[in-house]
């Protein structure tokens, strides 16, 4: 996900380079433009300065029908000229204008866009934060579970060890069982008078 952030990025930051390289070169050649048809209006105006001079002269030497009527056709060539050359840039500045307007469109949606990458890749750090600080957690909880198993197997191995050393071997208990043996066994000694005495008092309950 970041990679990809990243490549669009890179790519929205290209676009807006070369928007802006697009812009320039646009500023340059109608700058270009602009001083040719500063010379041309120049080139015409020395024109003009170069007919008022010839009628000047003319004036002076009488023959100023042919020069009117020269003075006419060039500036009817020159009006004509000044149109086409007005056309001309007209539609060069139309061009212009629409060039830049689409630049200005590329350039605000690659702005857009870089703040809605921002926006991602905070999102995405804080995601990694938050993943990072569980994992953590989880390393945490997993020695304490770990170091709880240890002291619980810890505890069963001493306990299976007291248990070992509690238990009393056979040999000891052989008395015991043979105690309780000759206990249960008849014996041939007499019973006790008071035995006997208990018995008496209580037959007749058995007859």
């Amino acid at each position: 996900m970041q990679k990809k952030c990243s490549a669009e990025l890179d790519d929205a930051l290209q676009r807006a380079i070369l928007g802006h390289s697009r812009i320039v070169e646009e500023y340059v050649e109608l700058q270009e433009k602009h001083d040719i048809v500063l010379e041309r209006y120049k080139k015409v105006m020395e024109g003009v300065a170069e007919v008022k001079k010839a009628a000047k002269k003319a004036g002076a030497k009488g023959a100023g029908s042919a020069f009117t009527e020269a003075l006419a056709a060039e500036l009817s060539t020159l009006r004509v000229e000044r149109e086409r050359e007005m056309v001309r840039l007209k539609a060069e500045n139309k061009g212009l204008k629409i060039q830049l307007r689409d630049t200005a469109e590329a350039v605000q949606a690659a702005g857009e866009l870089l703040v809605r990458l921002r926006e991602a890749e905070e999102a995405i750090s804080l995601t990694e934060e938050k993943y990072e600080r569980e994992q953590q957690d989880n390393e945490k909880l997993r020695k304490q579970v770990d170091k709880l198993k240890r002291k619980h197997a810890m505890e069963m191995v001493t306990m299976k060890h007291y248990l070992a050393e509690s238990r009393l071997p056979e040999s000891a208990l052989e008395p015991l069982h043979r105690q309780d043996s000759e206990s249960l066994e008849p014996s041939g000694a007499p019973e006790p008078e008071d035995d006997h005495s208990w018995r008496a008092a209580f037959r007749p309950s058995y007859q």
